[in-house]
């Protein structure tokens, strides 16, 4: 990736074009430890030994390493306000406390052998890391609880260990919690530090009924169905994973524990993931939020393949686990559910990887991996790409490679890149180079014409980055059916030709979604309403896109009404409608079957007007069955009919229970931006989950500002 000058780069583009949109940067090298701090020892195992202690928020007990030496110096533990008594090394039957202190959120151990077990007794009040919640009335939770979370460097606060991806160990715990608490951690397995967890509260274990290896952990009052959305599906998933991977589950035991108030969807921990309550959604939300728990459920369960088994050696090389977790969970989907959805998952992967930015920061950037933009989404897309380019075949082939080689250990980008050149025989330096280092999106124009029986396609790249290397596809529809044809744009443009009997029916630029560029096409309403007929499924999804920035609604309406088209492509019909504002065929859909179908459809009404459109969102609101889509009709009715909304809102606001947080989120939404200071009591309800109050008073700070305003206007 080093081999094209960095020099030559920012001459031509100069050095702000390195960076995000609006961002300045200055390349220099790294100073020393800018990656990931230097070690002295390494970790071989944590023990820890401690009780929870929920009633005052503490965990105390002892946490011991094994470490051996690989470079002179005092063994470098990290901890956050640690109560620490005691410190102890262990070498061979001697026993003798070395010097040891605190030095910021370090504890430094001059350690005098090569080899040995340090113990460290300890409590810890901590502020994150692991959590404790605390049910009752008035509380915001139901039930009493501790969960821990990890990922980036939080475990510090709880216990003291290398709180850094690139030191793998094996891991032993026993902790205990309160009488009649089911108490789990990871116990037995080679790990990093961020990925050990804690779970403990009144839950209860339900065993997948043939697989008894595969578990979850449920809070009281889990329907059968919620339970089941969530634990049915894990075997085939890892049973897919396996075979892509060529990597059969390694960890013995897969479990999930769910939990309340989490602050993620979900969190990887080796062979078992944490995930939010919320995951257990009620049977009448099934329909909206079904497709979004399973892809939670297969995220987190790719993970223990890319995340736990392979580990990101820094967190600057983090979309080796969270972009591969996103494309291998969506391939997952993708066999359940269709090419469509396939499309779907990678046109929203391009689309949300539209920013500027880089993957892994070098030297360049710093370490911070909190800049590093999109690493799901680009991640996802940079593989999806080397897909498309290599095939099939060679993309999964260099995907067994690159996981039984390296499982195990910790990987950088490079690692990938070497198993990928093994399998294809192609020198891919300038591909990770421009994916993975540098920043930018290429802007392509796509043109063509059509004369004396040749049809002639031209792409071209410009704005202000330099040229990339890229390869085109571009298919082309006729009366034969289509033809696909290939080139590779190197410089500012290329030209594809082929000889056809007549005009072609539609030109469709990179059928298969492999380039992430910003694509201007010039092509005519007819030609975008012909492509919706393509054999490939992603250009059918780009006609429809297309579509929706024009006044050309027929072949709209006749994919949204036509019962044979996957669902994933009549919402993405109903979604370019909205665009048109096109409200007829959208109303005679707003009462379809489908929950999924339903909700794109009332959301796009709130683009639309006309007192039809306010009739359907009010029935909708008042009489849906799904709590999700009364939801979204209510933002969409505030947007048809405000009046109408903020009554509706309003008695919403004054039920002492809802189905779904959605339904509040959207009143509370409708009341700040259509209510009056009168409505603040209603914003504000202190027995409400935390999410919600915090969004509750979000809303009233959006109230006042806005009637602030108002009056400083008058």
């Amino acid at each position: 990736m080093q081999r094209i000058g960095w020099t030559l780069v920012v001459a031509l583009v100069g050095p702000s074009a390195l960076a995000g949109e609006g961002e300045a940067v200055t390349l220099t090298p790294d100073a020393q430890g800018a990656a990931a701090p230097d070690r002295n020892f390494d970790v071989e195992r944590l023990i820890l030994d401690l009780e929870l202690h929920p009633e005052r928020q503490a965990v105390s007990g002892t946490a011991s390493v094994e470490v051996r030496r690989l470079h002179p110096g005092p063994l470098e533990l990290d901890q956050v306000d640690l109560d620490i008594q005691a410190v102890r090394q262990v070498t061979g039957t001697s026993l003798t406390e070395p010097k040891w202190w605190i030095e910021g959120d370090h504890l430094i151990i001059e350690l005098t052998e090569n080899k040995a077990r340090v113990e460290v007794d300890y409590e810890a009040t901590p502020r994150t890391g692991m959590h404790f919640r605390q049910g009752g009335r008035g509380q915001a939770d139901r039930f009493d609880e501790v969960w821990t979370q990890g990922e980036n460097q939080d475990h510090r606060h709880w216990f003291p260990g290398w709180d850094h991806p690139n030191d793998r160990f094996m891991y032993e715990g026993t902790i205990r919690g309160p009488d009649g608490w089911t108490v789990h951690t990871n116990t037995g397995q080679e790990i990093v530090n961020y990925l050990v967890m804690v779970a403990a509260g009144p839950h209860k274990e339900i065993v997948h009924p043939d697989r008894p290896e595969v578990s979850v952990f449920v809070p009281p009052g889990t329907s059968k169905d919620a339970l089941k959305r969530v634990l049915d599906p894990v075997p085939g998933m890892l049973d897919w994973f396996g075979e892509r991977t060529g990597v059969a589950y390694p960890w013995g035991t897969y479990t999930q524990w769910f939990v309340q108030r989490f602050m993620f969807s979900g969190m990887e921990n080796t062979s078992a993931t944490i995930e939010s309550a919320r995951m257990l959604a009620n049977d009448r939300t099934a329909g909206t939020q079904g497709e979004w728990i399973t892809s939670v459920v297969a995220h987190e369960a790719a993970h223990q393949w890319y995340g736990d088994l392979l580990t990101c050696r820094t967190w600057r090389e983090m979309w080796l686990n969270e972009g591969f977790a996103s494309y291998m969970g969506d391939d997952y989907l993708a066999q359940v559910h269709g090419p469509h959805h396939w499309a779907q998952s990678v046109d929203s992967s391009l689309t949300w990887s539209q920013r500027p930015n880089h993957l892994a920061k070098r030297f360049h950037r710093g370490v911070d991996a909190s800049e590093s933009h999109n690493v799901y989404s680009k991640g996802f897309s940079v593989l999806h790409m080397l897909r498309v380019m290599l095939g099939d075949d060679t993309f999964w082939a260099g995907i067994r490679l690159y996981t039984r080689s390296h499982q195990h250990q910790l990987v950088e980008t490079r690692d990938l890149q070497r198993a990928m050149e093994d399998v294809s025989g192609r020198q891919l330096d300038w591909f990770f180079q421009q994916w993975v280092e540098l920043p930018h999106v290429p802007e392509l124009s796509v043109k063509h014409g059509y004369k004396d029986g040749v049809l002639r396609i031209t792409v071209g790249q410009g704005g202000d980055a330099p040229n990339y290397t890229l390869p085109i596809q571009v298919e082309v529809g006729h009366e034969g059916g289509s033809t696909r044809l290939e080139g590779w744009l190197r410089d500012e443009d290329v030209e594809l030709s082929m000889e056809l009997e007549g005009p072609p029916t539609y030109v469709a630029f990179d059928p298969q979604g492999g380039v992430l560029a910003k694509v201007e096409q010039v092509q005519d309403e007819a030609g975008w309403e012909a492509q919706l007929d393509s054999p490939s499924p992603y250009a059918i999804r780009k006609a429809l896109q297309a579509l929706g920035e024009t006044d050309a609604s027929d072949g709209l309406i006749r994919v949204l009404e036509d019962p044979a088209r996957s669902i994933d492509e009549r919402v993405a019909a109903a979604d370019a409608l909205g665009e048109q504002r096109s409200a007829a065929p959208l109303l005679r859909a707003a009462t379809d079957s489908n929950d999924a179908l339903r909700l794109s459809v009332i959301k796009a009404l709130g683009k639309t007007v006309g007192p039809e459109a306010s009739e359907v969102l009010r029935a909708r609101v008042d009489r849906d069955a799904n709590p999700d889509v009364r939801g979204a009709a209510l933002t969409s009715l505030a947007r048809v009919d405000p009046g109408a909304a903020l009554e509706r809102a309003r008695k919403l606001c004054r039920l002492t229970k809802l189905e779904d947080d959605n339904q509040r989120r959207a009143a509370h939404e409708v009341i700040s931006a259509h209510g009056s200071s009168i409505d603040v009591k209603l914003l504000i309800d202190p027995a409400a989950p935390r999410r919600l109050r915090q969004h509750g008073l979000w809303a009233v700070a959006e109230l006042a500002t806005r009637e602030v305003d108002a009056s400083m206007r008058t």
